[in-house]
């Protein structure tokens, strides 16, 4: 194989045929995007823990729920009835835990929202500077 051959290509090939240009600068180019993503250093801290938050009350929610089957179940079993009381209390947990994890998610999906909006604002004011710079002559 000569020299030519062996050197990997820039372009390749979509399913359609269609060239595609790899990019040449990968690390370049995500170094500037998190330069321009620190500026939003608080909002992606603070959808991380909403995240987490909500994660933690998903996980969380099916253990209360078996806990309900237990209650029912041992009363059942035993004979003693159903204590109405605890399983309104779980009950009432996990409702709770619902709509926080509503919460949660819907302010995770809202601080990340901005967080794209800031750093499409941020781009796109570059690219407008720089394109006021180049002649058109």
């Amino acid at each position: 194989m000569s020299a030519e051959q062996k050197k990997p290509t820039i372009e390749q090939k979509s399913m359609f045929g269609v060239a595609i240009a790899k990019p040449r600068n990968m690390w370049t180019t995500s170094k500037r995007l998190i330069g321009v993503m620190k500026k939003s250093n608080l909002l992606i801290l603070l959808a991380l823990l909403s995240a987490i938050t909500g994660t933690v009350m998903q996980v969380y929610t099916p253990e209360r729920l078996g806990a309900v089957i237990t209650i029912i179940f041992d009363g059942l079993r035993h004979g003693v009835g159903i204590d109405f009381d605890a399983v309104l209390v779980i009950l009432l947990t996990v409702v709770a835990m619902i709509v926080g994890i509503f919460i949660a998610n819907f302010l995770q999906q809202r601080l990340m929202m901005l967080v794209a909006q800031k750093v499409t604002y941020t781009l796109r004011n570059e690219l407008k500077a720089k394109m006021n710079k180049v002649h058109v002559s």
